[in-house]
């Protein structure tokens, strides 16, 4: 239960937020490349809460 939770967090919030700052990707990988960086955000979940 709440794995959904936070899956719905990330979906409604976090992830408008990083589209925004040019973060592509799916959860839980993300990628921004400036040209002089790769930036990467992975999310992980402990499967035992």
């Amino acid at each position: 239960m709440e794995r959904e939770k936070i899956d719905a967090a990330l979906k409604e919030y976090v992830i408008p937020i990083l589209r925004s700052m040019g973060f592509k990707g799916s959860p839980p990988h993300f990628r921004r490349n400036t040209g002089q960086q790769i930036d990467l955000i992975t999310f992980q979940f402990d499967r035992h809460g």
